[in-house]
């Protein structure tokens, strides 16, 4: 039978955190085997036995269940480059982020897609809102102003900096999930050796 909270005794704060968690858990799953398409919130609620009222409750629509999809995916990567954050060189730690970035999104692609497909609208009108990714922007940020301080990095504006990287290793990243690369011209091509391509061209940029 499914299960309404419409239907059911109250629920404590811990038991609603518990079954929002479960819900997001089980979306997480379907991400990873079935990619962005399988999810669907009728789908969710019969995957756990739910109604779809259920789901609703804790998740305004699919859009709202794909922000917090994408907010834990970059709660995965912020943990993934905490250790960088105190490297001694900032150079050397800007490179690790662009890698571990795209190890990250090759060995989680469909999560990779949600967190960058989302609709930054309602964070470009209210300043207020931190949009899923902001933090790790804001810390790979970081890593450039510190490293033009302590001389290991050239860089006159950090911020477009994030921005130039992000292009190159978005796009390398894009072009590998979605087939186009290797192309058929260049059939002995390898990903990992693009891969470094891109990571030395990130380095000659602003190297001293």
């Amino acid at each position: 039978m499914l299960f309404s909270l419409f239907e059911a005794p109250a629920l404590s704060p811990d038991a609603h955190a518990s079954l929002r968690q479960k819900i997001l858990e089980e979306a997480l799953g379907i991400v990873a085997r079935e990619g962005v398409q399988g999810i669907t919130m009728r789908a969710l609620a019969q995957k756990l036995g739910y109604s779809p009222a259920t789901i609703y409750l804790y998740f305004r629509n699919k859009e709202d269940l794909f922000q917090q999809i994408a907010r834990h995916g970059t709660e995965r990567l912020m943990a993934l480059t905490d250790a960088l954050v105190d490297m001694a060189d900032a150079a050397a730690a800007r490179d690790a982020f662009a890698r571990t970035m795209i190890d990250f999104a090759f060995a989680n692609p469909h999560l990779y897609e949600i967190m960058n497909s989302l609709d930054l609208t309602p964070y470009l009108a209210d300043p207020t809102l931190e949009a899923p990714g902001r933090r790790l922007v804001d810390r790979y940020r970081d890593l450039y102003a510190r490293g033009v301080r302590d001389g290991s990095l050239r860089s006159p504006n950090p911020e477009h900096e994030v921005i130039v990287d992000w292009s190159l290793v978005h796009g390398f990243i894009s072009l590998v999930l979605s087939g186009h690369y290797p192309p058929p011209r260049l059939p002995d091509a390898s990903v990992p050796e693009l891969e470094e391509l891109v990571l030395d061209a990130i380095r000659r940029r602003t190297a001293i």
